[in-house]
């Protein structure tokens, strides 16, 4: 399956991004590619979505963010099981400074601005793996025998 393809069962993205033009475009283009989308502008908003709806098979998170930053919000799905194990992909300008410590145990890191065509990659693998790329977010690794 390739990025422009729409998933066999279109799992949940969660957005949270400050900007609205980048919030807002990613998810239309998201919702293009057969994904369900949710979009919040902070941290705080993202976690009332968490606890509120159905939890989201991704989430897409900025760092520099008014309200609740993106390293708050990762420090609070990190305490919570549930909320650990949602892969999240960080898209911020200070992606870079987290990937080296990788505290916040990201899918990935795509530092603003990011190529398009590679995030749409890393989403489709994320939500689709193989068994190869299965990823654990609670831990930060592949499970063994993968």
């Amino acid at each position: 399956m390739t990025a422009t393809q729409a998933p066999a069962e279109a799992a949940t993205i969660l957005v949270v991004e400050d900007n609205d033009s980048q919030r807002e475009s990613l998810g239309r283009l998201l919702a293009t590619r057969g994904h369900e989308v949710a979009v919040v502008p902070d941290g705080a908003r993202a976690l009332e979505y968490l606890r509120d709806a159905p939890l989201p098979g991704l989430v897409l998170l900025d760092i520099d963010m008014p309200v609740m930053n993106g390293i708050e919000l990762r420090k609070r799905m990190l305490q919570n099981p549930d909320w650990a194990a949602i892969p999240v992909i960080i898209t911020s300008a200070l992606a870079a400074d987290y990937r080296a410590e990788d505290s916040l145990r990201a899918v990935e890191y795509f530092p603003k601005p990011y190529h398009l065509r590679l995030l749409l990659d890393v989403i489709q693998e994320t939500l689709d793996p193989t068994p190869e790329e299965r990823f654990d977010a609670a831990s930060g690794t592949v499970p063994a025998g993968a």
